[in-house]
């Protein structure tokens, strides 16, 4: 099967150059837009140059005059400013590829939870929504401190990177996982069966673990680790 790619032009095209088209395909000028819209002349030739927004009012009207429906114009509108905005956050992306040399991208890639790319903006964009934060500020803000336990060694203080990156592939893997509210009372009485667990086996115990702890509310996963985490 051939590989698809998906379509990422590094160009944006404002919406009114589509209306202009339509507008020399239906034989009418900007003045004659306005005065069937009751729209200014100005807002149209703004709208012509990519200068003001095509309204969810607007579209309407422009449905009326051109038949072309007004999802149509409110879709452009809204693809227009995306890209409008991806060439901006690319551009303060760019900033924070040095980043990515703090975190274990290829075990992150290699283990799925995010598709590999030579882009490397495109990667910042996708590590960021692995941690599931919006920039490498909040992922300082929210990652550099995380509220874990730890046993012995000091890799949160040598590489917090690669420790983030380990809670957050086993909270994804929680995050997958049915269980009640928690109960703190219900978690103190499963943990004197949980004991008796240890004397099988891991085949045994793992899932038996698993479901007393999704009765008290409480998540059990188990992440392969990491190297330097």
């Amino acid at each position: 099967m051939p590989t698809q790619y998906k379509f990422q032009p590094d160009y944006v095209v404002p919406p009114g150059e589509t209306l202009k088209e339509t507008l020399e395909m239906l034989g009418l000028s900007q003045a004659d837009l306005a005065v069937r819209t009751g729209l200014a002349e100005k807002t149209v030739s703004q709208i012509v140059n990519g200068l003001a927004p095509i309204t969810y009012d607007t579209a309407e009207k422009l449905e009326f005059v051109t038949g072309v429906p007004a999802s149509f114009w409110n879709r452009r509108e809204l693809t227009y400013r995306e890209g409008l905005f991806r060439q901006v956050e690319k551009s303060r992306l760019v900033d924070d590829v040095e980043w990515l040399k703090s975190i274990p991208v290829d075990e992150i890639v290699s283990r799925g939870f995010i598709a590999a790319t030579d882009d490397k903006v495109e990667l910042v964009r996708r590590v960021l929504k692995f941690f599931g934060v919006s920039s490498v500020a909040s992922w300082h803000n929210t990652w550099s401190k995380p509220a874990a336990q730890y046993r012995g060694g000091n890799a949160q203080q040598r590489h917090p990177g690669y420790v983030a990156a380990w809670l957050r592939m086993g909270e994804l893997q929680a995050s997958k996982i049915d269980c009640e509210a928690f109960d703190a009372r219900e978690f103190r009485r499963v943990l004197h069966e949980i004991r008796g667990l240890t004397l099988n086996s891991a085949s045994e115990w793992r899932p038996r673990l698993r479901d007393l702890c999704g009765q008290a509310g409480v998540c059990f996963v188990l992440t392969k680790e990491i190297s330097r985490a």
